[in-house]
């Protein structure tokens, strides 16, 4: 018998939060003296130690410069950094509500700076709907490292096959599913509602497209 799905994971950015704005990373852009594809190779260059919280904003912003700022050019930096990813798509705040009133327990496994959860904490209603909230700046694990995905299955007490895990990058979509959550990469504009309804009422011999 198929274990009935008891948890919905979803990721954070690129699902409920728009990516980032582009004027807002003009306006990066314009605050650094770099050239744009050199200051966004350094920006991801950086981030994954930036998301797991090793960089602080402020180490992050002086490695991406390849130089010293002073501290009202990095506050500012760190605000239009925040401000890039404030947007939420309210389709998808919309399932995870309802999905609140069903028996299965929602909760978020992100890759996030210390500063932009702080943001979405006070800022960010849809938060106080997860049962939990795994964030890389927290917990020092970040996707698609398998022991993120572990961390969060254990926290919510359920086997991997149990849980559905929602994201946008191929990446974290594939090492969820290697590790036997129902895996769902998504973009904007498909029926996630519909993918989550076939998803928590099929069995192994019905065909759900997870990955």
């Amino acid at each position: 018998m198929p274990k009935p799905v008891r948890a919905v994971i979803f990721d954070f950015f690129g699902v409920i939060a728009y990516d980032q704005d582009p004027a807002t990373r003009e306006r990066i852009e314009q605050v650094l003296d770099v050239p744009a594809p050199t200051l966004w190779q350094r920006y991801w260059r950086y981030r994954r130690a930036h998301d797991l919280n090793e960089l602080d904003g402020r180490e992050f912003w002086r490695a991406v410069a390849d130089t010293e700022l002073d501290a009202a050019t990095t506050a500012r930096l760190i605000e239009l950094d925040v401000a890039s990813a404030s947007r939420v798509d309210d389709s998808v705040v919309d399932i995870v509500r309802e999905l609140g009133e069903q028996p299965v327990t929602v909760s978020l496994l992100s890759n996030l700076p210390l500063d932009t959860l702080r943001w979405h904490q006070e800022h960010t209603p849809v938060l106080a709907e997860f049962a939990d909230v795994r964030a890389s700046c927290l917990t020092g694990l970040a996707k698609p490292d398998p022991a993120a995905f572990n961390s969060a299955i254990t926290r919510l007490a359920v086997s991997p096959e149990e849980a559905v895990f929602i994201d946008d990058q191929e990446a974290n979509v594939t090492a969820a599913a290697e590790l036997g959550l129902h895996a769902v990469r998504y973009h904007r504009g498909m029926d996630l509602r519909s993918t989550l309804a076939a998803l928590m009422s099929s069995s192994p011999s019905e065909s759900v497209p997870t990955v």
